[in-house]
């Protein structure tokens, strides 16, 4: 029996669902222990809004993109490998799977507005300079979703070609 596996192989047990996905939370976890190194810095321990302060609106953010990612990548693991929501769910599935990435996306967002909020004025930086990086950061996001409503649809980012035959030999 050969013990050596390559990185990224599944986790043994594991079925297809997890196959070649160790490196992902392995990144993962590499990326929260360096989020607890920052949080722990003078600069991000500043501030606080209604009462929470900006290390836990921190790890509420944090927690809320980690939870959204997992979310999405477990929906679309058990769909695409096993069917398991269209099997359970039935046409509703992807429904319901949709429902859930919004709400965790508009938590998610909703999350660094509020981080934003408990941690303003603490970064040195005159705010004419902080709204012009706003405005030219906006810009590729709003380009984003003009191209997927434009060319992609909403529907097929979302993730519809783990649910929907017809999107997988779409260009």
């Amino acid at each position: 029996m050969n013990l050596k596996r390559k990185c990224g192989e599944s986790i043994p047990g594991t079925g297809p669902v997890f196959e070649k996905q160790a490196v992902h939370w392995v990144i993962l976890g590499l990326l929260l222990l360096t989020l607890y190194g920052v949080s722990r810095t003078e600069i991000i321990r500043e501030g606080s809004l209604w009462g929470l302060g900006s290390v836990q609106w921190l790890w509420t953010a944090a927690g809320l993109a980690a939870a959204h990612q997992v979310y999405v990548w477990f929906c679309w693991r058990i769909e695409l490998h096993l069917r398991f929501i269209t099997r359970h769910l039935g046409r509703r599935g992807f429904s319901l799977y949709a429902f859930g990435f919004a709400v965790l996306g508009i938590l998610r967002a909703a999350a660094v507005f509020f981080l934003a909020a408990a941690n303003r004025d603490t970064l040195p930086v005159h705010p004419a300079v902080l709204k012009s990086l706003a405005v030219i950061s906006a810009v590729p996001s709003v380009y984003l979703m003009y191209s997927v409503a434009r060319y992609f649809t909403f529907r097929r980012a979302l993730g519809g070609d783990h649910f929907f035959e017809s999107y997988r030999n779409a260009p």
